[in-house]
C-alpha cells in the first residue's frame, strides 16, 4: 500500500484509459476498405504499420514544439499514402477528416480501467492530462462514459504545453488546487508522463502492460489498471 498522503491522481487518456490502438484500428479499417485502396496493391496491415510510424514521428515533433496542430493533422496521412507512391490530396484529407470524426467516438478502454476508476473515484479526486486535442478528447470521454470521473481535464491546447514540459503539470495542479507532494500521475509513456510528472516533483505510476523496458524509474510501475487498488 501507498504511504504518501495523496488527493488527486492525474490520469493519462490515450493507452492509459481509453485503447488507443483498438479504436483506431477499427477506424482505420472501416476508412481503408471505403476508400478501396487494396485496389491499388495495398495491404491494410502494411498500411497501418507505415500510419503508426508516421504518425508516433508527428506527435513526437509536436510534443517538442516543432510543428504545430494543423501540420500534424495535415501531414500524417498524405505522408503515408505518399510512402506508397499515392498523391491524391483529397485522398489524404479524407483519411484525416473521417479518421477524426469517427475515433473519438469508439468506446473500447483498456482492461480494468472501469473498474478501477469506480473504485478510485470515491477515495480522490480524479483528473485527465492528455497532449490530446481539446474536442477530440471530451468527445473519447464523454462517448466511452470516462467524462463521469473527472473532476478537471486539462489538455495540451488549454494549457498552452505539451507533457513532459512543466507548464502543462502546474496548470493541473493550479486547476486542481492541488499541491505536487499530494498529486501522483498515471500513465503509459514513460518520458512524456513520467519524466514530466518526476521532474516537477509528483510521484508518478507507470502503466506499462506490455513490459517495455526504459531507463525512466518510476515511483510504481504497473501492468495492469486494477493494481491502482493495491497501492492507492
Amino acid at each position: 500500500m501507498a504511504t504518501r498522503g495523496y488527493k488527486t491522481l492525474f490520469f493519462d487518456l490515450d493507452h492509459t484509459l481509453w485503447d488507443f490502438h483498438t479504436n483506431s484500428t477499427a477506424v482505420l479499417k472501416e476508412i481503408f476498405t471505403e476508400t478501396e485502396l487494396h485496389r491499388k496493391g495495398l495491404d491494410f496491415e502494411e498500411f497501418y504499420t507505415v500510419y503508426n510510424r508516421v504518425n508516433d514521428q508527428k506527435w513526437a515533433l509536436y510534443r517538442e514544439g516543432k510543428i504545430d496542430k494543423y501540420r500534424l493533422r495535415k501531414e500524417r496521412f498524405a505522408d503515408t499514402l505518399a510512402h506508397f507512391q499515392i498523391t491524391e490530396v483529397h485522398l489524404g484529407d479524407y483519411f484525416e477528416n473521417q479518421y477524426v470524426e469517427r475515433s473519438p467516438r469508439q468506446t473500447a478502454l483498456m482492461p480494468g480501467a472501469l473498474e478501477a476508476l469506480e473504485y478510485l473515484h470515491e477515495r480522490y479526486v480524479l483528473a485527465i492530462i492528455t497532449n490530446g486535442f481539446t474536442s477530440v478528447q471530451m468527445i473519447k470521454l464523454k462517448s466511452s462514459g470516462l467524462d463521469k470521473y473527472f473532476r478537471e481535464i486539462v489538455t495540451s491546447e488549454m494549457a498552452g504545453a505539451n507533457k513532459p514540459e512543466a507548464k502543462i503539470f502546474v496548470t493541473a495542479l493550479k486547476n486542481t488546487k492541488t499541491r505536487r507532494e499530494e498529486a501522483i500521475m498515471i500513465g503509459d509513456h514513460p518520458e512524456a508522463d513520467i519524466a514530466g510528472a518526476r521532474n516537477v516533483g509528483m510521484d508518478q505510476v507507470w502503466y506499462n502492460p506490455f513490459g517495455h523496458k526504459s531507463d525512466v524509474m518510476p515511483t510504481y510501475e504497473i501492468q495492469h489498471l486494477l493494481a491502482l487498488t493495491t497501492i492507492l
